[in-house]
């Protein structure tokens, strides 16, 4: 009597499962090793893992193909706002930056923001890049600081933060060097949300970045 063979069932795709095979297209084509996420999933109590979200919550997912200029930047910039603490443990060092730590967060934007706006616009991206993401993670400067309020050095470093952004953008794919299927659409979703989270700290802290 013959027995019918039973096969694995093949896991039926999922949003997030889809998503990632984009992103390893992408990166087999430009090279890129890795994936930074700019914009994180809402997640529900109940979802486990990425297999769990929905269409809705990977659409709002935000993501950079990452570079070896952009990760190497990623620890310039960690070094400049937490005031050369970065390659301590980063949990001990956020719990102990204090004001006069801010005050050094918020001069070296500004300082980076310059520093950026002498590049190409390729490089000015990488840089604006790693500067934001790594002040927003590491963000004990918007709300520790002797320059606060409107006018003050916190409000001038943001602003300028937004200006070098809205230039930086006006600039083609192919001219800032990034991708259109991941990069621009995740930075687009990242600068809303740190528009957003400055502004939670103090309503004078205007993200002037479109």
């Amino acid at each position: 009597m013959k027995t019918a063979t039973k096969h694995a069932a093949i896991p039926k795709p999922t949003p997030f499962s889809i998503l990632e095979h984009r992103q390893n297209a992408l990166q087999a084509r430009i090279g890129s090793l890795s994936v930074i996420t700019v914009v994180d999933a809402e997640w529900k109590d109940h979802q486990m893992n990425e297999d769990d979200l929905t269409q809705a919550q990977v659409a709002k997912m935000g993501f950079v193909m990452a570079t070896d200029a952009r990760e190497s930047l990623l620890k310039e910039m960690e070094d400049v706002i937490t005031n050369g603490q970065a390659n301590d443990d980063i949990m001990v060092v956020r719990e102990m930056l204090n004001t006069s730590d801010g005050n050094a967060a918020i001069a070296g934007i500004k300082e980076e923001v310059a520093k950026a706006a002498k590049k190409t616009p390729a490089q000015c991206f990488d840089h604006l890049f790693a500067l934001t993401l790594v002040a927003s993670e590491e963000n004990h400067w918007l709300s520790d600081n002797e320059g606060w309020g409107p006018g003050g050095e916190c409000t001038q470093a943001i602003k300028a933060l937004g200006k070098a952004w809205k230039g930086c953008l006006k600039y083609s794919d192919a001219e800032l060097r990034i991708d259109g299927e991941f990069t621009r659409p995740g930075i687009l979703k990242f600068l809303p949300r740190f528009a957003k989270q400055c502004k939670e700290i103090d309503t004078c802290y205007a993200f002037p970045w479109k």
